[in-house]
């Protein structure tokens, strides 16, 4: 084989995006498939902790995710800020527990939300007796519907920093028409003979 047949010049290499349809994923051609996160109406769970007005100084305050977990010790004094923003610190540092949820306090609560929607963690408390934390209540995530083959899709970006496609089947409110307004000026002492032409067609 010659390396005039081998190598492949930058003249010849060339890459074609074809002409889409609405809802369409424009693609290399490449590329067969593409995956993507179906995102409607999925959604993502969020647990909250409630964190003592008046914890005990000393204790060690403890949230299991998934069997994981993480501790934060009261220190003297203490405060519920100090113990809530301790324990979400400690849940984000835990990298068996960060990669499947991220926590965040504010006002008395901890939140802990799901990195992936549709995907669910169970949180449990093994307070101590005195001052303990509260909860947990839950809202769970909810799965996106089935998608029938042959239905097209769109996507709006990519799913967090993963090379995965957020995509969903369009609906009315996601797709808008064109809408053109013509005026017509014309004298009404005068005859006119008006055409329209549409993408070349009269």
């Amino acid at each position: 084989m010659s390396s005039t047949s081998f190598f492949q010049t930058s003249r010849g290499s060339r890459r074609r995006m074809p002409r889409a349809f609405i809802g369409d994923i424009i693609r290399d051609v490449t590329t067969l498939t593409a995956t993507g996160i179906n995102k409607e109406p999925q959604s993502r769970q969020v647990t909250t902790v409630g964190v003592p007005s008046s914890p005990t100084a000393g204790v060690t305050y403890t949230v299991e995710v998934n069997g994981m977990t993480s501790t934060y010790l009261a220190e003297n004094p203490t405060s519920q800020d100090a113990v809530g923003a301790g324990l979400a610190a400690a849940i984000n540092a835990n990298p068996a527990i960060r990669g499947t949820v991220q926590a965040s306090y504010t006002g008395g609560t901890l939140t802990l939300t799901a990195n992936w929607p549709a995907v669910g963690f169970v949180v449990t408390l093994p307070s101590p007796p005195a001052a303990p934390l509260t909860g947990p209540v839950t809202t769970a995530a909810q799965k996106g519907k089935a998608i029938g083959f042959g239905r097209v899709l769109v996507t709006d970006g990519y799913v967090s920093d993963q090379n995965l496609l957020n995509v969903f089947v369009p609906t009315t409110s996601n797709l808008k028409a064109q809408v053109t307004t013509l005026t017509i000026v014309h004298d009404t002492n005068e005859e006119y003979l008006l055409t329209l032409t549409v993408r070349g067609q009269l």
